[in-house]
């Protein structure tokens, strides 16, 4: 039986808008969700796991939800970002040492860019670093380092139009998704920022990151959910989250 947010574990109010998938979920951003983030929550998104708040930089726009309606963060492309401020290594499982991850993003593109890259620090475009999720030339891509540019999205996005956006990888292979339909996989071999280097995992999103998939730049896009999970989410578990909330982004 899958396990879900509920009032219990998660300040998340249980809903069929918010009934995600909580088995391995160890990182969770809901900018429709007070808890997570509100107007006057400053530059400090909340994980409502508990396990890894995040800091805005440079002042992204918010818009708060209205009714049933999505609230989200808008990064200009330019200068914008957020990034994780406490190490998730110790969420994996088996802690510290496995690779296998899940990560999805709710997110509205106007642009190319980078929307998830993968650090070892807080910094971002430094140290170890590596972009996990890319718009490149009007085409999401996907990948995990080392594998140099990824593979491409067999399910084409556009812009201006909101997705549930990420991958799975279960130790040997990803497998990107879009709206809940695997869009594509490849046999990796996943190097993590924590094999060896004394460094942790952390996250940025819409930031600019050198190790690129194509791009590279800040992403100008729209945030709306921000999910990562220990596991290798089955496809029918990303369905589920996919269909969980997408009548909030209009989908």
């Amino acid at each position: 039986m899958l396990g879900r947010i509920s009032s219990s574990t998660c300040p998340i109010k249980p809903s069929k808008s918010s009934d995600i998938v909580r088995e391995g979920l160890i990182c969770c951003y809901e900018f429709s969700t007070p808890g997570s983030y509100s107007s006057s929550a400053g530059s400090t998104v909340t994980d409502l796991i508990g396990n890894s708040n995040a800091s805005l930089q440079n002042s992204p726009a918010y818009t708060s939800p209205v009714g049933q309606t999505a609230g989200y963060l808008q990064f200009n492309g330019t200068n914008q970002y957020l990034v994780t401020q406490t190490n998730l290594n110790s969420k994996l499982s088996p802690a510290n040492t496995s690779t296998i991850i899940s990560v999805f993003v709710w997110v509205y593109m106007s642009d190319n860019g980078v929307i998830v890259s993968e650090l070892g620090q807080t910094t971002i475009n430094a140290g170890w670093h590596d972009s996990q999720i890319e718009r490149v030339a009007g085409t999401v891509k996907f990948s995990v380092w080392q594998n140099g540019t990824g593979f491409a999205s067999s399910i084409p996005t556009s812009t201006n139009t909101w997705y549930y956006i990420g991958f799975t990888y279960d130790g040997s292979t990803l497998t990107g998704y879009v709206n809940g339909a695997s869009a594509g996989s490849a046999a990796y071999t996943r190097t993590t920022p924590f094999n060896g280097s004394g460094l942790g995992l952390y996250y940025g999103l819409a930031a600019i990151d050198g190790t690129s998939l194509g791009d590279g730049t800040y992403a100008n896009c729209r945030l709306g959910a921000f999910h990562v999970y220990n596991t290798a989410l089955s496809t029918t578990q990303v369905l589920s989250n996919f269909n969980a909330q997408r009548s909030r982004y209009g989908v």
